[in-house]
Formats: structure tokens, C-alpha cells, sequence
């Protein structure tokens, strides 16, 4: 199986990061019929499953400690399973404390596992800029740097991770929570600041995301017709249809 990881960034919390994660994530396996594997790597431990609403069996550090070659079948057929669909999610993040318990090697080791596994790999990545971090992000395919429409935090992209090991990968800026009538007259002086194209814009749908966070769903499952979620989707595609280039 030839797969693709795909990390999700952001210069600091509160973007939306993980909302983002999710609901691309889960609209990827429903239109794709493939298997995600969502993992959530974050320092504040339990975002994905507090989000989704659902119990933790095992950590992440556990499946990167414990997986190999020979029992991931059976390890990787724990994983918990997002509302029937082909969606699997790994949590609960690395704690900052036991960062010490994994290394840049086991990471490595564990990418070339679970890419036999899953066509797409989604990575919640941490908001910091420690080494783990930093090697998530140069064993993804792709970047997708999440942010939202001002210049102060374009100015903290551009300073924290548009540097040169980030533009050897295939990095795309999505601007998160966009409100046209607001926003739209700032496009520009962002694009210049960060010194290249923003790649798309996923709505604002405050009333939506906040529903969905409450019941502990995924967007599309209280609010399937709106404009976030058809943004969710196309992304969904173009995914899709960079694996048949």
C-alpha cells in the first residue's frame, strides 16, 4: 500500500488545529472508503478523544514503544473506531514528561509500520517546536499549516516555521475559521508576509463547531450541508487525487 502522512501544524494553540484534524480526517475515509488512522500528538494530552467524546485504551507512546513488525496486526486491530466509518484514532498525545521515553528513531520505526496499514495518515501535531515535533514533521508527505486571518499571526508563521526545513516539504497554509466580510481585505498583506499563496480557506461556522465539539461528533454528523464541511470535502479530494498523479 502506498500511503500518504499528511501533519498538521500550527504556530500556536487556539487555531483550531485539532477541530481541523478531525473533521478532515473523518471526510477523507467516508469519501475515500480507505482507512485513516488519526493520531493525535499533542502535549495537552487527550484533545482528540475529549473532542470526539470517546474512552482512551492506549496511548500513543504505548503503540510507538510496543509496535512491531511481527504483533501489529493484532496491536493496530485495538485501535478505536470513529462511528463505523474506516476512520481509526490514536491518542492521547505525548505528555511534555515523557517526551524522554521516545526518540527520533522509534518514530521513524513506527511511520514505516503503520504506512502498511493505512492509506492516510493524519498527525494532530504539537503547537511547539521540540524535537519530536520536528521529526513528525520531516517524516510527513505533506504539511498543512493551520492559521487564522491576522497579520500577528503571520508574522509568528513566518518566524517559527516557514525556515528551511520546512520548504523542502510540501507545505500548504489553510486559513482556519475565515470570515469573508472580515477577513478578506487582509489576504494579501498575509500572503506577502508569509511569502507564499494561502493554499484554502475552511469557513467560520461558530455555531456548527461549537454544536459539534458539545455532542462529541464530527461536523458533518449534526451539520452535513454547510460551507465548512463542502471545504472539508474538496480538500478531501484533492487528497484523493494527488494519489492518482
Amino acid at each position: 500500500m502506498t500511503s500518504k502522512i499528511y501533519s498538521v501544524v500550527s504556530a500556536e494553540r487556539g487555531v483550531g488545529k485539532t477541530f481541523f484534524a478531525i473533521n478532515l480526517a473523518y471526510e477523507l475515509a467516508k469519501m475515500s472508503k480507505e482507512r485513516v488512522l488519526l493520531i493525535d500528538f499533542n502535549n495537552s494530552l487527550t484533545d482528540v478523544f475529549q473532542m470526539l467524546n470517546m474512552n482512551v485504551k492506549y496511548t500513543t507512546i504505548q503503540y510507538i514503544n510496543l509496535l512491531t513488525e511481527q504483533n501489529a496486526s493484532r496491536l493496530l486491530g485495538k485501535l478505536v473506531q470513529y462511528n463505523g466509518s474506516s476512520l481509526y484514532i490514536l491518542g492521547t498525545g505525548i505528555a511534555s514528561n515523557s517526551e524522554q521515553d521516545i526518540d527520533g528513531d522509534s518514530i521513524k520505526r513506527f511511520f514505516k509500520i503503520i504506512r502498511k496499514y493505512f492509506k492516510y495518515i493524519i498527525i494532530d501535531n504539537d503547537a511547539s517546536l521540540h524535537e519530536i515535533d520536528r521529526v513528525i514533521k520531516m517524516q510527513s508527505d505533506y504539511l498543512y499549516l493551520i492559521m487564522d486571518a491576522s497579520k500577528s499571526m503571520a508574522e509568528k508563521v513566518n518566524t517559527q516555521h516557514l525556515d528551511l526545513r520546512l520548504e523542502s516539504k510540501y507545505t500548504r497554509v489553510i486559513l482556519n475559521k475565515y470570515n469573508q466580510k472580515k477577513d478578506e481585505k487582509i489576504l494579501e498583506q498575509i500572503e506577502h508576509i508569509i511569502g507564499r499563496p494561502i493554499y484554502m480557506m475552511i469557513t467560520k461556522n461558530f455555531i456548527a463547531a461549537s454544536s459539534a465539539v458539545d455532542k462529541g461528533v464530527a461536523l458533518s454528523d449534526i451539520e452535513p450541508d454547510i460551507d465548512t464541511v463542502r471545504e472539508y470535502k474538496n480538500l478531501a479530494t484533492i487528497m484523493m487525487e494527488q494519489d492518482l498523479k
